[in-house]
């Protein structure tokens, strides 16, 4: 879907003339994440596609907690 939106303002000859372009910045939520949680991720994969120039897409790597508690040491009680 974001090909069509990328496409369909690069083939506006109104828009190709005015410089006009598009980034596009998308998001998915793991089950433990919150909803809220959404519009901070496509935010962060908007702000990654427009650093790396006109006309891209980027998909945010949303967090795990789970992942994040595996990387942790683990502690045993003896």
């Amino acid at each position: 879907m974001p090909s069509v939106i990328l496409n369909a303002i690069k083939s506006e000859s109104f828009l190709v003339k005015l410089g006009v372009g598009c980034s596009i910045g998308l998001a998915r939520l793991s089950p433990e994440q919150q909803p809220r949680d959404l519009f901070h991720l496509a935010d962060e994969a908007l702000y990654q596609a427009k650093s790396s120039g006109k006309g891209k897409v980027r998909h945010s790597s949303y967090r795990s907690n789970l992942a994040e508690k595996l990387t942790q040491p683990m502690r045993v009680a003896s």
